[in-house]
């Protein structure tokens, strides 16, 4: 039977960084794994990411495991089970985590697929820059883990943040201390209905101009509210592979398909492109509409 282990977070809280630490420990006691990438937009680069360090993904992309792709994720976990010891589970920085447990209730999963641990990764320095329905979705992700951990800055004193924001006083286990996260389990809490998000998280792909100040642009994009709130962005421009949260962003030399999946609320995919090109708009580029 396979032991199902939830990486859970909002996006940019780090997940992939954890979970190649995660591979590594589970490496060294022996335990076979594969690792199942949900992107809620169009570009698997997380994937990418993972399988350079030599760990076999599979990925579902375009959409939440918790509601467009949940067959699809269902049938993922029924194909891996028998095959590896363990399934990590990294969904999509905007996933409801009150679908994972539907889903593992099915009977086509019993006797194969068992619920391991549920860790939810949290970036303490941006709690408090949270929307409603950013920190609602955190919340549930918190209630049902086994452990919390916090990435970027693994300190106590973000504890009292968490709790008081969330209203749980979460079960936070340091960032390296593997064994015990290893052994967390999970908390099943019978949360309300369904929490829907896909109408307000939007995910656009563009393709923005060649040019050579690639990380002012980013941070352009970041600071302006005339293209929307932007929360992520990952993709392939200029030769990089972009990964950026705001504050926060990352530059892999790289080919790939040129272009740039960025996520929000209230998301323009005209402003993007012009903040993205520097004013300059094209207008035969009709490539990438909402998803």
């Amino acid at each position: 039977m396979a032991n199902i282990d939830l990486i859970t977070g909002f996006l940019g809280a780090g997940k992939t960084t954890f979970i190649r630490k995660y591979a590594d420990y589970l490496n060294s006691i022996g335990e076979t794994y594969v690792v199942i990438e949900n992107e809620y937009g169009s570009k698997g680069i997380d994937s990418m990411i993972l399988q350079a360090d030599g760990i076999t993904t599979d990925e579902l992309f375009g959409g939440c495991i918790c509601c467009t792709l949940k067959v699809g994720f269902h049938d993922m976990l029924l194909s891996f089970s028998g095959k590896v010891d363990r399934i990590i589970v990294e969904p999509s920085g905007v996933y409801d985590i009150s679908q994972f447990y539907t889903v593992m209730s099915s009977e086509a999963l019993k006797g194969k697929c068992n619920i391991g641990n549920v860790i939810c990764v949290v970036d303490p320095t941006k709690l408090k820059s949270l929307d409603a329905l950013s920190l609602d979705l955190l919340r549930r992700q918190v209630v049902t883990s086994g452990a919390v951990i916090f990435s970027m800055e693994d300190d106590d004193r973000y504890l009292s943040i968490l709790n008081e924001l969330t209203g749980i006083t979460a079960n936070v286990i340091r960032y390296n201390d593997l064994h015990k996260l290893y052994k967390c389990g999970y908390v099943k809490t019978d949360l309300t209905a369904e929490l829907t998000h896909s109408a307000e998280y939007l995910s656009t792909l563009v393709r923005p101009l060649p040019c050579e100040d690639i990380e002012d642009r980013i941070k352009a994009l970041f600071s302006t509210s005339e293209a929307g709130k932007i929360l992520r962005i990952k993709g392939f421009w200029n030769g990089y592979l972009v990964n950026a949260i705001e504050g926060h962003i990352e530059f892999y030399k790289c080919n790939g398909d040129e272009g740039l999946n960025v996520i929000g609320l209230g998301i323009s995919r005209k402003k993007i492109l012009e903040v993205l090109n520097n004013g300059v708009v094209r207008k035969e580029d009709k490539w990438g509409e909402h998803i």
